[in-house]
């Protein structure tokens, strides 16, 4: 009996030593699972913010462009929408934005009030 239960308790032990592995690399995963989705969570927050961020002074923009006039007619140097889009820098509407306020700077002294 004593030759029988060796490889008993050898496969206990070796049971239970895998039971562990499996729950370290389970915990592990789940730890991995839950960073990733807050990592997510906190992306599509930022990106958010930076959307209404962006939406805001898109408006200003138009705003800008509807008050500020060039010889009767209103000067127009931001024509598209510059929202987050894969073909477009989130740079473009800031750079449009300071474009258009050189511009009117040259050109005239304007009071906006952002």
């Amino acid at each position: 009996m004593a030759g029988q239960e060796d490889p008993v308790q050898r496969e206990i032990h070796q049971d239970w030593a895998n039971r562990e592995y499996i729950e370290v690399i389970t915990s592990s995963i789940k730890k991995i699972a839950d960073f990733l989705n807050s990592f997510d969570m906190s992306c599509r927050s930022r990106l958010a913010t930076l959307n209404e961020k962006l939406t805001a002074l898109e408006r200003r923009i138009e705003y800008i462009e509807a008050r500020v006039t060039e010889s009767g007619r209103v000067m127009n140097i931001c024509e598209q929408h510059h929202s987050f889009m894969p073909e477009k820098r989130t740079t473009d509407a800031l750079f449009a934005l300071k474009k258009l306020l050189e511009k009117v700077r040259r050109s005239c002294i304007v009071s906006v009030n952002l």
